[in-house]
């Protein structure tokens, strides 16, 4: 089985990488953990800024990366292999272009990482990617699940 974990440092990531851990996945499995990285300054237009170095430095990718390391580290386990990627992107886009791309079976992800205001101006993530993923997603609310429901 092949499980994209979106990961962003909210409470709701915090909800969804527990959910991950206490779940019995079945072996193997492989999980790609992924962080994205949304660049505010697109929307607001501001030509007279100018930045000499890549966008990645510009929105310090490399520190991502080690928390994101950090933060997936603990869900390999014998028979759960991790693999960490940062994007830069529109986060819902990013994480159903990447799921499409890996041929990733099931999304996992947090509830809420913006907060209210972040999802009224940005949108929903969970939403836009429940509405477009090519694989079915897992919006964790709870770290724990004791029963589901599954429509067919």
């Amino acid at each position: 089985m092949r499980i994209l974990l979106a990961l962003d440092g909210s409470r709701g990531a915090d909800t969804a990488h527990a959910l991950m851990k206490c779940l019995p996945w079945p072996e193997p499995t492989h999980i790609d953990a992924v962080r994205v990285v949304e660049p505010l300054f697109d929307l607001f237009v501001m030509p007279a800024v100018e930045f000499a170095g890549s966008m990645e430095d510009l929105l310090g990718a490399a520190e991502v990366q080690h928390a994101l390391d950090t933060d997936a580290g603990d869900l390999a386990t014998a028979g759960r292999t991790v693999t960490t990627h940062v994007v830069v992107g529109r986060a819902a886009s990013v994480i159903v272009d990447l799921a499409e791309r890996l041929g990733s079976d099931l999304i996992v992800l947090g509830s809420r990482g913006r907060g209210p205001i972040g999802a009224m101006v940005l949108g929903s993530v969970s939403a836009g990617v429940a509405d477009h993923a090519p694989c079915p997603v897992l919006v964790a609310r709870t770290p724990t699940c004791q029963r589901a429901i599954v429509g067919l």
